[in-house]
């Protein structure tokens, strides 16, 4: 990195990564004790390597983890890795081992940290790495994973049943995945191709999206996600509830089992396939053709002034009176489509479907969301 283009770029990360110095990840002090879960904690092991600042961290270790980029002011040149394993100062043990965990790099600038030898059940490792690393953790049993404040290519991080939680991530490739039901809990903003699972009873919730692909993923768990501004984005849950507060671009929805569906502004295209749990659906624009299908009730809310053509088919139908269109009822079924529009929006249901409009008042209330 000696090159003028080189230090420029250092220059520039230096800059990036103090923009991600107020993240409140704890103290930034790399010293014999700190404050950790609002308790004082004694460092049983740290370790200091020079490293390249484009390098990668592999995590195996018996306990919880959290990584953050070193700080700024103390490591400007961003060659600096650093581990420590904490424990909360009332449970400190005696006789403790010299060594827990082991950092070693190998020829492709792989720093691997494993413990071998038993760490305290309440342990946590905290590393803190150049805010360039590539970060790869497993984690076993409870273990629980926090990742903030990192500008990577890649963030990777599975779990067994701990949870995983970040904040302010960027990367090209982020996978974040739980194999045994624990939550992901996600603060500001995340941009990338991200990739979000969990089972059993394990829930999403997070703040923001921007990227090119998003999948999203549970089982039983809820999904809470306050905005999604990527190009192409994946929800599926089979008895868990979907809650999108603010969508845009090209969206797919999956719930083959109970789940229920609630879009407060959808801005973009939906093809939502939905099984006998309730939905409902705000539409403030449709950028292309849309469908919802249900084998339960479905609530739309359309804008005032649109330029829709719904054409809608259920059991039931209950359409705003000040929307024009024909309909046509059978025995068993009821039909009802919209003169004109530019976008269709086809909606289906075995239940019923109820049709209101927002007001101009009400459609600007949800800026509020758009943020």
């Amino acid at each position: 990195m000696n090159t003028a283009c080189g230090r420029f770029f250092l220059s520039y990360l230096r800059l990036n990564q103090k923009l991600y110095a107020n993240i409140p990840a704890g103290s930034r002090c790399f010293g014999g004790s700190t404050e950790y879960e609002n308790k004082r904690a004694v460092v049983l092991q740290e370790v200091a390597k020079n490293v390249n600042p484009f390098g990668k961290v592999v995590v195996e270790v018996p306990c919880d983890v959290e990584i953050r980029p070193t700080d700024f002011e103390r490591y400007p040149d961003m060659n600096t890795l650093l581990v420590r394993v904490l424990v909360v100062e009332d449970s400190a043990v005696e006789n403790r081992p010299s060594s827990l965990i082991s950092v070693e790099v190998n020829d492709r600038e792989v720093w691997e940290v494993k413990g071998d030898t038993p760490i305290p059940a309440n342990a946590k490792c905290l590393i803190e790495s150049p805010i360039r690393f590539d970060v790869d953790v497993r984690a076993a049993g409870m273990s629980s994973v926090n990742v903030s404040g990192m500008v990577s290519d890649s963030i990777i991080v599975r779990t067994a049943a701990g949870n995983i939680t970040g904040e302010k991530l960027q990367a090209s490739q982020m996978i974040l995945s739980s194999d045994d039901g624990g939550s992901v809990t996600l603060r500001r903003t995340l941009q990338g191709n991200i990739e979000i699972n969990t089972v059993d009873r394990g829930t999403v919730r997070a703040d923001k999206f921007l990227g090119t692909d998003l999948k999203v993923s549970t089982e039983n768990g809820d999904v809470d996600i306050g905005s999604s501004y990527c190009t192409n984005s994946y929800f599926t849950t089979e008895n868990g509830n979907l809650t999108l507060n603010n969508l845009h671009m090209d969206s797919t929805i999956d719930i083959p089992g109970n789940g229920g569906l609630n879009i407060l502004c959808l801005d973009g295209s939906l093809d939502a396939k939905l099984n006998t749990g309730p939905s409902r659906v705000r539409v403030v624009r449709l950028s292309a053709n849309s469908s919802i299908s249900s084998s339960g009730d479905v609530n739309l809310v359309v804008p005032e002034q649109n330029d829709i053509q719904l054409n809608l088919k259920a059991g039931r139908l209950d359409v705003d009176g000040s929307i024009n269109g024909m309909e046509e009822h059978t025995r068993n079924v009821q039909r009802f489509k919209t003169f004109k529009g530019d976008t269709s929006l086809d909606v289906m249901s075995d239940k019923s479907i109820k049709v209101s409009k927002a007001s101009w008042a009400d459609t600007l209330n949800l800026g509020r969301f758009l943020r």
